[in-house]
């Protein structure tokens, strides 16, 4: 799906409903983008969040209150939001 997009590093992904967040950390991985999920689930904001530090992804800028975020960035990734 993020082939087919044409992702690059300079553009920003939302995977809304992002379950355990693997396509966020894959277009951070891969294409060197921002990425962002989003899920009303808390369990799958945890395993989302569990997947960003398990690939080393960075940084995790869930605010308090924003529970239902998750974000990845590749360490060599495009800046700050």
């Amino acid at each position: 799906m993020l082939e087919l997009a044409g992702v690059g590093k300079d553009d920003v992904v939302y995977d809304l409903g992002c379950g355990d967040g693997r396509i966020p950390v894959t277009a951070a991985r891969k294409y060197g983008c921002h990425a962002a999920g989003y899920d009303i689930d808390p369990e799958c904001i945890r395993m989302s969040r569990e997947n960003v530090e398990r690939h080393k992804m960075g940084p995790l800028d869930g605010q308090p209150g924003q529970r239902n975020k998750c974000s990845a960035e590749a360490q060599h990734g495009c800046g700050d939001e």
